[in-house]
């Protein structure tokens, strides 16, 4: 049987976040959310540490946003070192592995994606099961997303061209 959800270690982060083990007996809002994410739930639209969709029951549409926290200056600081010397055109299980080594989390609670929101708890978690799928796809999107400011985790040996001082820089 082929993994159908979670098949790269980032998305294996997210979907340990949305299936938690301590669940015990059948969770009816993740059979659903998982069927949803099959059929029912579009592409999502990724903005910044924002992400929408539309889930469709019954012939119904349902908006759903969700806000990822991003890291803390802490956690970026930790997140920036444990991803030092890896690929961040391609992050690997290892990035996946370092970043869990450092205390960093890959993934938030889900109930941190949409607090205070109507939206009902099976149409989040089918959005989340969207979301594993697209970050196994491009594993680039976990770390994005929590680095929402477009830089993603820096490379501690490399200097953004945009703080390289002009002035004095050619004598």
């Amino acid at each position: 049987m082929t993994r159908e959800f979670g098949v790269t270690a980032f998305g294996r982060a997210w979907l340990r976040r949305i299936e938690p083990v301590t669940v015990t007996g059948v969770d009816r809002d993740l059979v659903r959310a998982r069927s949803l994410a099959r059929r029912g739930v579009g592409d999502p639209v990724v903005d910044g540490s924002r992400v929408r969709a539309t889930v469709t029951e019954r012939g119904r549409e349902h908006a759903v946003a969700l806000a990822v926290p991003a890291w803390d200056a802490r956690e970026r600081a930790l997140a920036d070192r444990a991803l030092a010397g890896h690929d961040p055109g391609d992050p690997s299980d290892e990035a996946a592995a370092a970043l869990a080594a450092a205390g960093v989390g890959i993934a938030p609670d889900p109930a941190e994606l949409a607090p205070g929101s109507e939206v009902r708890r099976a149409h989040l978690l089918a959005v989340c099961y969207r979301l594993v799928r697209c970050i196994d796809e491009d594993p680039r999107l976990a770390i994005a997303l929590r680095a929402p400011d477009g830089r993603g985790p820096r490379d501690p040996d490399l200097i953004p061209l945009a703080e390289v001082g002009t002035a004095g820089f050619y004598g």
